[in-house]
């Protein structure tokens, strides 16, 4: 366990590990959150899945839709300009973990809603349920906006480091 746990990048702690025990400990009276304290081995997998799982939407389905709001720079441009200023991998990990940040909160309002049908009570009607997913879309909301501003910083070092090149 100890090997495995020096194996982690912070990228992993950060982007897998963390939202995933963000989204399980949001349910504490889950049955996959009380197998989580029971068991720590697994439950550190259980969470690192659940994580990997999160990034991949907010990989897959979320930065589609944020790159509305976010232009990037071309990939190849991207790739050439990281060669040249080694912050820009930085930014782009901090990046990375704001979009899976949002993402765990929109998994959270998505699981809250699908528990809120199978149960069939309204979510009008009880606050401290709405009063979570506010508090989630606000977060998500932050993160997105969070995503955007870092993604402007990238663009312009992506840039400065391309137009280098051309002088």
């Amino acid at each position: 366990m100890e090997e495995l746990l020096k194996k982690l990048t912070s990228y992993n702690i950060l982007n897998n590990l963390l939202p995933g025990v963000v989204l399980i400990a949001a349910f504490p009276e889950s049955e996959i959150a009380k197998f989580c304290t029971e068991n720590p081995f697994f439950g550190a997998v259980i969470c690192y899945v659940t994580g990997v799982i999160v990034s991949r939407i907010g990989s897959l389905v979320l930065e589609p839709a944020l790159k509305k709001i976010a232009p990037h720079e071309p990939y190849t441009d991207f790739i050439s300009a990281s060669s040249k200023d080694s912050k820009i991998t930085e930014l782009s990990e901090s990046n990375n973990t704001f979009r899976t940040l949002a993402s765990t909160g929109v998994c959270y309002m998505a699981i809250v809603v699908v528990l809120a049908a199978d149960s069939k009570w309204s979510l009008s009607s009880n606050w401290p349920t709405t009063t979570k997913l506010v508090c989630a879309a606000l977060l998500s909301v932050l993160f997105i906006l969070s995503y955007r501003k870092q993604t402007g910083y990238i663009c312009k070092r992506v840039r400065a480091a391309c137009d280098s090149d051309k002088v």
